[in-house]
């Protein structure tokens, strides 16, 4: 039952535009509780069971929190927090960007493909394990760019 409900609100925001649908899965606050399962793809999906990534764990720290991106597949999750401790196994902290929303779905902007709760941005900003970036910073600090226009 629960799955044929997230089956018919995926079907009904893909008829939707991108950009309204988006918004209306980023209003979604909490995940849908159940067994983990991934809706479609990674570019046209949702995910039920998603768990949160917890804002600041061994060797990690999530950026733009209010944006509420930090829910993933549990098996990202625990891939993110082992990454977290082999880098603070070195002395560093990540800083893991954009995961998707509670249940998954289009963002308002960006992201194609962190729909489906399988995909994570992690910047390459070093950090020491021991720094933790206060509130105002995870909201200010921009990501460096990889690939420099040309």
């Amino acid at each position: 039952m629960v799955i044929q409900f997230i089956a018919l609100l995926f079907l009904f925001s893909s008829s939707m535009t991108s950009a309204y649908a988006g918004n209306a899965w980023s209003k979604i606050g909490y995940p849908l509780a159940g067994r983990p399962q991934v809706i479609g793809s990674y570019a046209a999906g949702c995910i039920a069971g998603a768990v949160a990534l917890p804002l600041v764990g061994d060797g990690y720290q999530v950026m733009r929190a209010s944006r509420n991106r930090y829910y993933g597949h549990p098996l990202l999750i625990r891939f993110i927090e082992e990454q977290g401790r082999q880098a603070a196994g070195h002395g560093n902290r990540l800083l893991i960007g954009d995961l998707g929303q509670p249940r998954g779905g289009p963002m308002p902007n960006g992201h194609r493909s962190h729909q489906s709760g399988l995909d994570v941005d992690v910047w390459f900003l070093q950090q020491p394990r021991d720094r933790v970036l206060s509130r105002t910073d995870i909201e200010r600090i921009d990501m460096l760019p990889m690939v420099r226009a040309t």
